[in-house]
């Protein structure tokens, strides 16, 4: 049974829900791309603030692409799973050239999304992390250690749903987890969508082009 029609639903719901953490401070939300990025614009929109993309990149087991042995960003940071890692015997050379692969089309998303537009800085400010929902928690759990690099005041991770496990593990790592429904059992994230098409990569970079054209920023490059 589905809980929200789309992802603007989600969002609208969403917003809702994050309103009182956002009151006071300064925030930024940053949508886990893809599918969270039109979710973040969404919510950006109903709370006045500013958005932005996150890009993450999965290091599968070679030849195993269903196994994840780390986690990587642009900027260079690598969350391991050593566990994975020994488990299936992966060298460190194998390692960086398959970690690398996965940093290059990183780097390839991000132009695509951004152009010449610099990332936010996010030094002392409430960042939220949001996506259109939580599996796992690896990849969720990845970003909020790639945020805590840039030293913001708080990490926060808002979804519309995500099982409960997950939002127990989350809660060791951000300062806090909002999610709107933790049903049981819990087999994907798009079961509780009545649409769930996927999110294109013209589709962020028109979201993250309207706020760009919303927000004036110091930083960015115009």
């Amino acid at each position: 049974m589905a809980l929200f029609r789309d992802r603007t639903d989600a969002a609208r719901h969403l917003a809702a829900k994050l309103l009182p953490y956002a009151e006071g401070h300064r925030v930024v939300l940053l949508g886990l791309a893809p599918g969270g990025v039109p979710i973040a614009e969404q919510v950006a929109l109903a709370l006045g603030v500013d958005f932005d993309v996150l890009v993450m990149g999965k290091v599968a087991v070679p030849g195993r692409r269903d196994l994840t042995m780390a986690m990587v960003t642009s900027g260079g940071l690598e969350i391991v799973s050593q566990d994975v890692v020994d488990e299936f015997a992966v060298g460190p050379e194998t390692f960086r050239r398959t970690a690398e692969d996965a940093r290059r089309e990183i780097l390839r998303r991000e132009e695509i999304y951004r152009g010449d537009h610099e990332p936010q800085d996010l030094t002392g400010k409430m960042v939220v992390l949001v996506d259109e929902g939580v599996a796992t928690g690896t990849t969720m759990r990845a970003a909020v250690e790639a945020v805590r690099a840039h030293c913001p005041a708080r990490v926060l991770v808002g979804v519309p749903v995500a099982p409960i496990l997950a939002c127990e593990e989350l809660r060791r790592v951000a300062d806090a987890v909002i999610a709107l429904h933790t049903p049981q059992p819990f087999y994907g994230i798009g079961q509780w969508y009545d649409q769930f098409p996927n999110t294109t990569d013209d589709e962020v970079r028109a979201a993250l082009a309207r706020n760009w054209r919303s927000f004036v920023r110091p930083d960015a490059s115009l």
